[in-house]
C-alpha cells in the first residue's frame, strides 16, 4: 500500500473534477468532506501522503466522485484501489466500468473531413462541459462567419461523444447521436457544388429521429401536436444528442420553440452564422497566426505540397486565418497545379466564389438597412475602430440608437467582430465590405468625406505640439495609427493636399516621439514635392527640415547625404521662414557636421542659431524651449571631441532651460547625457542619480529615442559597476530599440558592447 501513490492519484482525480466543473479545489474538498463526514484538513493530509482512509464507504465515495465527475479512466481506478485495503476492489471496478458490456450508440454521423481539428481545444472543452447531464444548458449554438469551422467543430463534438461512450458513466452516455444539415451547397476547390439538405424544418428533424430510432409512430399521428408530444416524451426518456448544422438556412419558427423546450437529459448542438437566443453561444473567431500556421502545415503535408515560409505568411495575411480559405487555397494549388501568387490574386478578386459562399445570403438579409451602411463604412478602416467613429463615418452622428441597432445586427449575423467598444473585420470580410461600398458610389463619396472629417477632428483633439504630459493624448493616436495612416494615404492618392497637410501638422510631433519614423519620412516626401509644385515654400521648407531631422537620426551615410541636401535647400530659402525655424535649421546643420566630424563648422552653425534666437523676440518660456535643442547639439559636439567637462556644463544648462520651459522631453534628454558623461568620468554615484531621475520621465512620456538612449546608458553603467549580466540585458534591449527605430550606428555600437560583455 503506497501513501505517496494514493495521494498523487487522489489529487489527480480531485483536480480533474475541479477543472471540469470550474470550481475551486478548496470548495470541492469542503463538499466531499461534508459528504464523508471529515474535515477539509483530513482530505488535505490524504493528498499529501500522510495517511490513507481505511473504511470502504469513504474510499467508494472518493472513487465514484473521481470517475463519475472527474472522468478518470478504468486504469486510474484500478491503480487507485490497489493503493487501498478496500474490501471488494473488483466489485467496485466492475460497477463503475462493467466488463464485457456491449454499448451500442446509434448514429448517422458523416465521417470527419480532417485528420485533426486544430485550434478549437477551448471551445471543444466548453461544449463537452455543457453536454454533461449535470449542466442545465440544453442547447449549444456554435456561431461565426462562413468558413470559420462551425460544422467541423460540431462533427468533432459528435464523434467524440460516440468514441468515448465506453469510458463514460451510464447517465453521461448518449444512446443516439443524430446529425442533420440544412447545407445546400458545398465549396470545394473546383467551386460550389449543390448538395441535398437533410433537414429544412421541424418535421424533417422529427423524420430523422424516427428513422434512426426506428419509431415510425411519430408519423402515424394525425396532428402536429401529437407528434410534438411523442418526440418530447422520447427525448425525455432517452439521452439523445441532436446536431443541427447550418441552422441559418432554415426558416421555421416552430423549430426554435422545439429547441427552447428540449427536455433533459437530451441535448442539442446547432451551428449557424447567426446567433440565436435559445442557446448558450460558442462564438468562433478565425485562427490565430500560430494555429493557422499549424493548419497550413497539416494541409500541405496531407497533399505532399511544399510552400515557402514567405508564401505561408502571405497566405495567412490574406486569409486572416480563415480555415476554409486556407484549406481551399492549398486544395486549389494541388488540383489546378497553380502557385501561391495566382491563388492570392484569386482571393483578391471580389468575384471569387468564396465571397459568394461566405457572404451572399447574409448580405441579402441586411441590404439597404442601417446595418448595411455600417458594414460598408467599416471597409474604410484598416483595423479596429470605435463605435463612435464608425457611427460618425456611416452617417449616424446624431442617432446613437439606429447605430447601435445596426451594429447589433452585424454581430448577430457574424459580419463583424466586437472587442469591447471596438469593431473590426477579418481580411476576406473586409474585401466583401469594400465591394459593397464600391457598389454605391454616392454613399461611398459621402462616407469618405465623413471619414476624413472624423480624423481631422480626432488628430486635432489628440495630436498637436509636444508639450507637458502629451503622451496621455498621443496614446489615442498610437492606438488608432493604422487607421490614421490609411486616411492620410487615401488623401495623398486623391491629391487632397490641404487635408494631408492639416493631418500631418496634427501628428507631426507624435510620429517622431512614438517612433513612426518610416511612415514619417514617406509622408514628408510627398508633402515636400506637392508643396514645391504649389509654390508653398513655407510648408515645403518646414517639411524638408522635418524629413532631414529624421534622416540624421536613422543613417546610413546615404540618408545623411540626403539630409544635407535638404538642409542646404532650406537654408537657401530661409527668407520664407521665421527666425525660429531658421535657428532650428542651423542647429540641425550643426548636428550634421558633428556626424561629419567637422566640429569647428558645427560650432559656427550653433553660434548662428544662438544669434537667430536672440533676434527672435520670443517669450522667455519659448526661448528656453528652443535653446534646449541648440544646447543638445552643442553638448554633443563637446562630448564627441572628448571634452567631458564642457559637455557637462552645456548639458547642465540644457537641463535648466528644459526646466524653465517645462519641456519634459528635453529634461529627460539632458539627464541622460549628464548620466552618460558622469559614468564615463567614473562618477557612478552621480551617473546613477541622473539615470534614476530621468528614466521614470522617459518611460512616462513614451519617447522611443530617449528610452533607447537611456537603455544604452544603463548598459554602460552596469558594465562599469561590474554587473555584466545586468549590463548585457540593458545592451540587448537598447540594441533592439535602435534596430526598431532604424538607427544603425547606435545599433552597431550596442552590438560591439554585447560582444565585449559576452567575451568578458
Amino acid at each position: 500500500m503506497s501513501r505517496e501513490q494514493f495521494g498523487k492519484l487522489l489529487t489527480q482525480g480531485l483536480k480533474s473534477i475541479a477543472a471540469l466543473e470550474k470550481t475551486d479545489l478548496s470548495e470541492l474538498q469542503y463538499e466531499l468532506g461534508r459528504e464523508i463526514g471529515i474535515s477539509i484538513w483530513t482530505l488535505y493530509k490524504w493528498r499529501k501522503n500522510t495517511s490513507i482512509p481505511s473504511d470502504d464507504r469513504t474510499l467508494a465515495i472518493l472513487a465514484r466522485a473521481c470517475v463519475q465527475r472527474g472522468h478518470m479512466g478504468r486504469q486510474w481506478l484500478s491503480d487507485f484501489l490497489s493503493c487501498t485495503i478496500y474490501s471488494n476492489k473488483s466489485g467496485l471496478l466492475n460497477e463503475l466500468y462493467p466488463e464485457g458490456e456491449a454499448i451500442v450508440v446509434t448514429h448517422n454521423l458523416p465521417r470527419r473531413q480532417h485528420k485533426k481539428l486544430i485550434g478549437r481545444e477551448s471551445e471543444l472543452h466548453d461544449i463537452q462541459m455543457f453536454l454533461s447531464p449535470r449542466h442545465r444548458v440544453g442547447v449549444v449554438c456554435i456561431s461565426g462567419g462562413g468558413g470559420v469551422g462551425k460544422s467541423a467543430l460540431a462533427l468533432e463534438v459528435a464523434h467524440g461523444c460516440h468514441e468515448t461512450t465506453a469510458s463514460l458513466q451510464p447517465d453521461e452516455r448518449f444512446e443516439s447521436i443524430i446529425w442533420v444539415t440544412a447545407k445546400n451547397v458545398e465549396l470545394l476547390p473546383a467551386g460550389q457544388m449543390e448538395r441535398q439538405p437533410t433537414f429544412t424544418d421541424l418535421d424533417s428533424v422529427y423524420r430523422a429521429i424516427a428513422d434512426l430510432l426506428d419509431i415510425p409512430a411519430i408519423f402515424r399521428t394525425a396532428t402536429q401536436a401529437e407528434k410534438n408530444i411523442i418526440v418530447m416524451r422520447l427525448l425525455a426518456e432517452k439521452r439523445v444528442l441532436l446536431i443541427l448544422d447550418n441552422l441559418e438556412d432554415v426558416d421555421d419558427p416552430s423549430l426554435f420553440v422545439f429547441l427552447r423546450d428540449l427536455p433533459a437529459p437530451s441535448k442539442a448542438v446547432v451551428t449557424s452564422r447567426h446567433r440565436i437566443d435559445v442557446a448558450v453561444p460558442i462564438f468562433l473567431h478565425t485562427l490565430d497566426e500560430e494555429t493557422a500556421h499549424e493548419l497550413v502545415h497539416m494541409e500541405t503535408e496531407r497533399h505532399n505540397l511544399h510552400i515557402s515560409e514567405a508564401e505561408v505568411r502571405l497566405l495567412l495575411q490574406k486569409t486572416g486565418g480563415l480555415p476554409l480559405a486556407i484549406i481551399r487555397t492549398i486544395g486549389r494549388m494541388v488540383w489546378r497545379g497553380s502557385n501561391m501568387e495566382t491563388e492570392i490574386a484569386q482571393l483578391n478578386d471580389p468575384k471569387n466564389e468564396i465571397y459568394d459562399f461566405c457572404f451572399s445570403k447574409t448580405i441579402t438579409l441586411i441590404q439597404l438597412s442601417d446595418a448595411y451602411k455600417l458594414f460598408s463604412a467599416l471597409a474604410v478602416f484598416n483595423s479596429k475602430i470605435s463605435r463612435a467613429a464608425l457611427g460618425f463615418v456611416a452617417g449616424f452622428e446624431d442617432d446613437d440608437l439606429r447605430r447601435d441597432e445596426g451594429l447589433s445586427d452585424l454581430e448577430v449575423l457574424s459580419l463583424c467582430y466586437k472587442d469591447g467598444d471596438y469593431y473590426r473585420l477579418e481580411p476576406l470580410t473586409h474585401t466583401q465590405a469594400l465591394t459593397e461600398l464600391h457598389a454605391h458610389p454616392a454613399f461611398e463619396r459621402e462616407t469618405r468625406e465623413r471619414w476624413v472629417k472624423w480624423y481631422l477632428i480626432f488628430t486635432s483633439m489628440y495630436g498637436g505640439r509636444d508639450e507637458s504630459e502629451m503622451h496621455l493624448r498621443y496614446d489615442y493616436l498610437e492606438e488608432d495609427w493604422n487607421n490614421i495612416l490609411n486616411v492620410i494615404r487615401w488623401c495623398i492618392d486623391e491629391s487632397r493636399y490641404e487635408d494631408t497637410v492639416m493631418l500631418w501638422q496634427n501628428i507631426r510631433d507624435f510620429t517622431h516621439i512614438y517612433g513612426f519614423w518610416s511612415d514619417r519620412v514617406s509622408l514628408l516626401g510627398w508633402i515636400i514635392e506637392e508643396a514645391k509644385n504649389r509654390n508653398e515654400w513655407q510648408t515645403a521648407v518646414q517639411a524638408m527640415y522635418d524629413k532631414a531631422f529624421t534622416l540624421t537620426l536613422t543613417g546610413p551615410s546615404s540618408r545623411i547625404e540626403e539630409a544635407d541636401l535638404l538642409l542646404q535647400d532650406c537654408w537657401r530659402r530661409r527668407e520664407v521662414i521665421s527666425p525660429i525655424v531658421e535657428a532650428r535649421v542651423a542647429a540641425l546643420m550643426a548636428s550634421l557636421y558633428i556626424k561629419y566630424h567637422k566640429h569647428e563648422e558645427a560650432h559656427q552653425w550653433l553660434a548662428t542659431g544662438e544669434s537667430l534666437l536672440c533676434d527672435s523676440h520670443l517669450e522667455p518660456l519659448e526661448l528656453a524651449r528652443e535653446r534646449t535643442s541648440l544646447l543638445y547639439d552643442k553638448g554633443e559636439n563637446w562630448f564627441v571631441l572628448g571634452d567631458y567637462g564642457n559637455a557637462h556644463k552645456v548639458f547642465e544648462e540644457m537641463l535648466q532651460q528644459g526646466q524653465i520651459s517645462g519641456w519634459q522631453r528635453s529634461i529627460a534628454h539632458a539627464q541622460n547625457w549628464l548620466a552618460y558623461v558622469a559614468i564615463l568620468q567614473g562618477d557612478l554615484t552621480m551617473g546613477e542619480q541622473y539615470l534614476r531621475m530621468g528614466w521614470s520621465v522617459a518611460e512616462r512620456i513614451k519617447e522611443q529615442r530617449v528610452q533607447a538612449y537611456y537603455k544604452r546608458t544603463f548598459a554602460y553603467y552596469y558594465d562599469k559597476l561590474g554587473s555584466k549580466s545586468e549590463a548585457l540585458k540593458w545592451a540587448e534591449d537598447a540594441c533592439d530599440s535602435f534596430e526598431r527605430l532604424g538607427m544603425p550606428p547606435d545599433m552597431n555600437a550596442m552590438r560591439e558592447l554585447i560582444l565585449h560583455l559576452k567575451a568578458s
